[in-house]
């Protein structure tokens, strides 16, 4: 099973993922990839959201695997928290809009709006104390 780790410092953040946080592992993996004509259901609908909805996802795609011995890249991807609480806030807004094609898209993803608002609200947690946060996964 994929999960998603989410790390903030100084302050470990005492939030967690209320279960399986796969949907979330999958969709910022394929978000990533979109770029490169990736045709995956998650891939379709982050083309959506950047295109039609305008939505900046830099903050989101700013991960790495948990396992990677490049400390330099484990080190380069903490990034300031309030944006990425921003960013995970409009996503998941737009995937409760009611968008057809979102819909379509990420009908095979259940827990894809509630796990980015868990991850909203670690992000908010950690901007209110001007932290860091750090995304990265297991497979």
């Amino acid at each position: 099973m994929a999960t998603l780790i989410v790390e903030t410092r100084p302050e470990p953040c005492p939030l967690r993922f209320s279960g399986d946080s796969s949907d979330l592992v999958w969709f910022l993996s394929f978000a990533a990839v979109e770029q490169f004509g990736s045709q995956h259901e998650l891939s379709l609908a982050t083309t959506v959201m950047r295109h039609k909805y305008k939505l900046r996802m830099r903050t989101l795609l700013r991960f790495a695997a948990a396992d990677d011995d490049d400390t330099e890249e484990l080190e380069r991807i903490w990034q300031p928290a309030a944006p990425l609480a921003e960013t995970a806030a409009a996503v998941s807004a737009t995937l409760s809009s009611g968008d057809l094609q979102l819909d379509a898209s990420t009908k095979d993803f259940p827990a894809l709006a509630p796990l980015l608002a868990e991850l909203e609200a670690m992000a908010r947690w950690a901007g209110e104390r001007e932290a860091e946060i750090r995304l990265t996964y297991r497979l």
